[in-house]
């Protein structure tokens, strides 16, 4: 399996965009805000997965990505590992 610390790291500033999206995650979604901050960071810079334990998160991943208009995989550390062939 690929070494996970290997990942880019990104900083994400906060912006009146950014703000918005978690905005529309809050409102759409039903996200608490910060959850719905924290997957408008990754959604900022495209990220591929958002890692989760939260079921109350996991549970909303359609709306989630309905919101954003692109395919985020919301999923487990479990869930992440598996698929990525480490499990």
């Amino acid at each position: 399996m690929e070494d996970i610390l290997s990942y880019e790291v990104v900083h994400v500033e906060e912006s009146d965009e950014l703000v918005g999206i978690g905005k529309k995650l809050m409102e759409q979604a039903g996200l608490r805000p910060r959850d719905a901050l924290h997957i408008a960071s990754a959604a900022a810079d495209k990220a591929d997965y958002f890692i989760t334990c939260d079921d109350k998160v996991r549970n909303k991943k359609v709306k989630i990505v309905e919101v954003l208009g692109y395919g985020l995989n919301v999923m487990t550390p479990v869930e992440y590992i598996k698929k990525r062939g480490g499990g």
